[in-house]
């Protein structure tokens, strides 16, 4: 398997380097063979479950199952994103002691008071007490001896025993082979409202439980405009609560400084984190990492518009949704993921996050849906395989302007596409989906006006339509591979002039 997946990068790599990778959708979706699909996601499945101990090569992966034309590179590299910072101008290192309250009253303010008496208790005899870098870029080492000065000795093994607070214009730097651990029962975190710069170093929990503080695990979060640059990194065990704020690694941004922080996490592995949130951010990239054993959402997306997803593998164990995106982030683009398993719906789009793009994607066996529009306007679903997911393949629910438009939808234990709780006037197109053995391919209750155009249903049979629509079926069943274009609304069919896109797409 390794020397197959090695074999198939190489050779993408070298078709992408002359130029010979096109960007399209699906690779012909009415050609592609399920069943070796199948077998080859279990062999995925398989390697995944064997162990991580590093990110996964998800270009690899894809040229694999070879089901999509596209860039596997795709997106400006990070490397190119930001100016790199070894080439500033020195600042004298400035380090003290603080009182951290006075970080968590800022992030209080916007994200709530949950969990945070729970990290002051955590702390025990020795108070709200942390190391603060007020200026300079500092090191691990550096951060260990000051630590020593400071009365707040590291462990024999380096791992750091109190929190550490990073101020604007200073930055921690962790270089690669680095470990920073921090200690669960020391209460220990890292609070950067500067920049953190972490380069092919291991983040990591270790330690006994918190006596004062049981749920208490240390996390990172970067507060206040602060820029997160987060690339070949292993991050283990972190987060605790039911907030952004503390939810492993976050990024919990000040939402009257949005726009001023830099955030590019890479080539990562997050392992047993709690949940990677971007909150109160914008133009985030998120590209080329693996998600293993999350004990929440694997990324939360909140309030952070113009947010790249990018050729990440989510695997094993998510107990909840793989990414939501909530709270206004819209024109959010979610592309080229490998989904395999875990709860819930995989992807969620939600909360007036609108003109988001979801394409090229793969989900395969999840214990809830695929993909779910909620609330939304203008949003894209194109170009994704939904692959025997138990509920529903694709759901649009009090969501107007939504484009549906050339997926392949097979083997779900509820309906392929589900249309819902539409206010009145509200439109949905669906074009150029190939539905095969769903419960049902296509489901509606209180579905508005939708435009069909192109569906292919002839592997579908014999439950092509369900819901308020289902005694429409003879509409579909006559044209199974819908050359003509059909309205419906108000439980009855129509021809349809075209099925143009809305919301300014051309589809």
């Amino acid at each position: 398997m390794a020397k197959l997946l090695s074999f198939n990068l190489r050779a993408a790599f070298i078709a992408l380097i002359l130029g010979l990778a096109p960007i399209a959708g699906l690779a012909n979706v009415t050609d592609i063979d399920l069943s070796k699909l199948r077998n080859d996601l279990r062999a995925i499945k398989l390697h995944v479950q064997n162990g991580i101990s590093e990110p996964a090569d998800v270009a690899a992966y894809w040229a694999h199952l070879s089901v999509l034309e596209q860039d596997l590179r795709a997106g400006k590299p990070a490397d190119e994103m930001f100016v790199p910072l070894a080439g500033a101008r020195a600042v004298q290192q400035e380090v003290d002691l603080t009182n951290f309250r006075l970080m968590l009253s800022t992030l209080l303010h916007t994200y709530t008071g949950e969990n945070a008496q729970g990290v002051v208790n955590a702390q025990g005899e020795r108070g709200s007490v942390a190391l603060s870098v007020r200026k300079g870029v500092v090191t691990l080492d550096d951060v260990r001896a000051y630590s020593i000065a400071f009365g707040l000795p590291p462990l024999s093994d380096g791992t750091l025993t109190a929190p550490v607070v990073i101020w604007p214009g200073a930055t921690l730097r962790l270089s690669p082979g680095e470990r920073l651990a921090m200690a669960r029962d020391k209460g220990a975190f890292i609070l950067a409202m500067g920049t953190l710069d972490v380069n092919g170093a291991v983040i990591e929990s270790t330690g006994p439980e918190n006596i004062h503080t049981p749920s208490f695990t240390p996390f990172v979060t970067v507060a206040s405009g602060g820029s997160l640059l987060l690339k070949n990194a292993i991050v283990r065990d972190l987060g605790f609560g039911r907030t952004e704020k503390f939810s492993g690694i976050s990024v919990a941004g000040n939402l009257l400084q949005q726009g001023a922080a830099k955030v590019s996490i890479t080539d990562s592995l997050f392992d047993g984190l709690k949940n990677l949130t971007l909150a109160g951010v914008t133009n985030a990239e998120v590209s080329g990492n693996t998600f293993f054993n999350v004990r929440d959402n694997a990324l939360s997306i909140v309030n952070a518009p113009k947010t790249t997803v990018n050729n990440n593998l989510f695997a094993s164990g998510a107990m909840h949704n793989a990414i939501r995106v909530d709270k206004g982030s819209s024109e959010t683009q979610i592309s080229n993921n490998i989904f395999l398993a875990g709860e819930r719906v995989a992807i969620l789009v939600r909360g007036g996050s609108d003109r988001v793009q979801v394409s090229k994607n793969l989900i395969w066996q999840r214990a809830g849906a695929g993909i779910k529009f909620l609330q939304t306007q203008c949003g894209l679903v194109r170009d994704n395989i939904l692959l025997d997911n138990r509920q529903k393949g694709i759901e649009i629910r009090k969501s107007n302007g939504t484009v549906v438009a050339g997926n392949l939808i097979a083997g779900h234990g509820s309906a392929g596409i589900w249309v819902s709780a539409k206010s009145a006037g509200a439109r949905t197109s669906l074009k150029e989906n190939v539905l095969i053995s769903n419960r049902a391919g296509l489901s509606v209750a209180t579905g508005g006006e939708i435009l069909m155009d192109r569906n292919n249903f002839k592997r579908q049979l014999p439950r092509l339509l369900d819901g308020d629509i289902r005694r429409l079926t003879p509409s579909i069943a006559a044209d199974l591979g819908g050359i003509i274009p059909l309205r419906i609304k108000d439980g009855s069919t129509e021809p349809a002039v075209n099925s143009i896109g809305f919301c300014g797409s051309d589809l």
